[in-house]
């Protein structure tokens, strides 16, 4: 008995929430055709992200913040 009674609910949950999970996929779908048929490329800002983590990691901490933020200023 107590399996029937979950299967329902998930059923039903399944009936219920099932269009929104449908809605979803289309919506990441049109983001992979995009980036497949897209000139444009992140690459750039990748790569600025990768350089100020290398900094945090290299520098082991600064006193404050306005330190690191000046040195991120001298990278770029």
């Amino acid at each position: 008995m107590r399996f029937r009674r979950h299967h329902h609910s998930l059923h039903d949950y399944g009936k219920r929430y099932g269009q929104r999970n449908f809605d979803f996929r289309q919506e990441i779908n049109k983001g992979i055709q995009n980036s497949i048929t897209s000139n444009y490329s992140n690459g750039r800002v990748e790569g600025m992200n990768h350089k100020i983590k290398q900094l945090k990691r290299n520098s082991c901490g600064y006193k404050n913040m306005a330190h690191l933020l000046w040195r991120i200023r001298q990278i770029f």
